[in-house]
């Protein structure tokens, strides 16, 4: 599915260097994120607007669990949790 122009994309991230990065405010030191980051950058042109913010660790607690379960998925394996 291709993006469409008029979608406008916001983005909340507990991670402050990939929010500043990903802004340009702060430089990309590590070749791998220099990489994603220009990914991001190419992608947030495809929308209407594109907004990264910064969401502390302590309101992101649920997204901080759901990161560390997949951490444990092997590539490509989904696992659901339905409760």
């Amino acid at each position: 599915m291709p993006l469409k122009r008029d979608i406008n994309m916001f983005v909340s991230k507990e991670t402050l260097l990939v929010c500043k990065q990903v802004q340009g405010l702060w430089k990309t030191k590590n070749q791998n994120m220099a990489y994603l980051c220009n990914e991001v950058k190419v992608l947030k042109d495809k929308f209407l607007s594109f907004q990264i913010t910064h969401v502390l660790r302590e309101y992101n607690s649920e997204a901080d669990a759901q990161a560390n379960l997949a951490i444990n998925l092997r590539a490509g394996q989904v696992e659901e949790d339905c409760k």
